[in-house]
C-alpha cells in the first residue's frame, strides 16, 4: 500500500521515481509510452512522436544505447527492413558510434 501511495504522490508532484535497476530496453519502452501519452491526446503526427523520442534519447544520454537495442532486434529487422538495407547488413554500427559521442554532452532540448 505504501508503494502505491508513494507512486501516486510522486506522480502528482511530477517527481521521478528512482528505480534500482532499469535496463536499456525498459528505458526505451518507458520513453515510447511517455511520448505516446503526451502526444496522442493532441493528435500529434508520427513524425512529431518520433522527433520527441529522439530528443528524449539525446536528453537522457540513451540514444546510442537505444539504437543498439533496436539494431540487435531480429524481429524488427525482419519486419521493418529489407535484406539489403544498411540496418540489416551493417547493424547500424557506424551511426551508433557517432550517436554514442552525444551521451557525454548534457542536453536539455524541448520535446
Amino acid at each position: 500500500l505504501q508503494a502505491v501511495v508513494s507512486t501516486q504522490s510522486t506522480g502528482s508532484f511530477g517527481l521521478r521515481i528512482q528505480r534500482q535497476s532499469i535496463n536499456t530496453k525498459q528505458s526505451l519502452l518507458s520513453c515510447i509510452h511517455k511520448v505516446r501519452e503526451s502526444h496522442e491526446p493532441f493528435k500529434r503526427s508520427s513524425d512529431a512522436k518520433f522527433k520527441a523520442l529522439i530528443i528524449h534519447g539525446i536528453n537522457d544520454g540513451m540514444l546510442g544505447q537505444w539504437f543498439r537495442v533496436l539494431a540487435h532486434c531480429d524481429t524488427l529487422q525482419q519486419t521493418a527492413y529489407e535484406p539489403w538495407s544498411y540496418m540489416t547488413k551493417h547493424g547500424f554500427s557506424d551511426a551508433i558510434k557517432i550517436v554514442d559521442r552525444l551521451s557525454n554532452i548534457k542536453f536539455d532540448l524541448p520535446t
